[in-house]
């Protein structure tokens, strides 16, 4: 389970979090929307932590992530890796290893971190890639691949590590709508098998056919939590409403 308390994060005079708390479910989907500046991608960044928070508590599968300014200590960049052997991330931009052949990107890291052969780390690679539907671009570069094959060969990457939950960061938002179509069935693949994810998306249809629990950001705060039909259909807060008028008008 991953739970965030009270978590604030500033940046300079602008305050980004201002006390966020929410416990995501360990076997279900989770979706952070609301407008841009929210803080969505600053609170998936600290769960992971390639983001530091200023105060408040995040704890991910029983492993804390400490609070703070400045370098982390030896034991604090310790706790960090092993948060991330426990969450695989996968990021708006794919961020793939561009020497690199889909096969090996995806092999890579548990070869590295997990002390598998190549051997047992292309097999784990060759499964994954099959499973989000790219098995026939294994050999292929990232500059030969689609942005949708990319985007897939990236979410196999982050399940290589067999992490218990996968963040999302707008996975589908850099994608033209066949790509998008693409990336989105295949979360909603794995979210069919019970892969726990922590997704930000202004996705309303795929928040719908994924999420069981949605959260709505805006100005740094959480302001309304619930099933999606309960935000979605009848929304309490007025913001809310106002942030999906928006959307509908769009």
């Amino acid at each position: 389970m991953i739970v965030a308390t009270d978590v604030t994060r500033r940046f300079g005079e602008r305050t980004v979090l201002r006390g966020a708390s929410a416990t995501f479910a360990p076997d279900a989907v989770t979706a952070l929307v609301g407008p841009s500046g929210g803080g969505k991608s600053t609170l998936l960044r600290c769960i992971n932590g390639l983001e530091r928070f200023d105060t408040g508590s995040i704890e991910v599968y029983g492993e804390r992530v400490a609070s703070g300014t400045g370098p982390r200590s030896a034991d604090e960049r310790a706790a960090i890796a092993r948060v991330r052997s426990r969450v695989g991330m996968v990021f708006q931009q794919f961020h793939l290893f561009q020497h690199m052949s889909a096969l090996s990107n995806v092999a890579e890291a548990p070869m590295r971190v997990l002390g598998l052969s190549r051997a047992e780390a292309t097999e784990r690679a060759a499964a994954l890639l099959d499973k989000v539907g790219v098995s026939h671009r294994s050999a292929a570069l990232p500059r030969e691949m689609s942005g949708g094959e990319q985007q897939r060969v990236a979410i196999a990457r982050a399940l290589a590590m067999s992490p218990r939950a996968l963040l999302l960061d707008e996975p589908t938002s850099a994608l033209d709508p066949e790509r998008k179509a693409e990336v989105c069935d295949v979360l909603i693949k794995l979210a069919a098998e019970g892969t726990a994810m922590v997704l930000v998306t202004h996705e309303m249809a795929l928040v719908r056919e994924l999420a069981a629990q949605v959260l709505v950001l805006h100005g740094g705060e959480i302001i309304e939590r619930g099933a999606p039909d309960e935000v979605f259909d009848a929304p309490s807060e007025p913001r809310t409403r106002a942030f999906l008028g928006k959307l509908r008008g769009a």
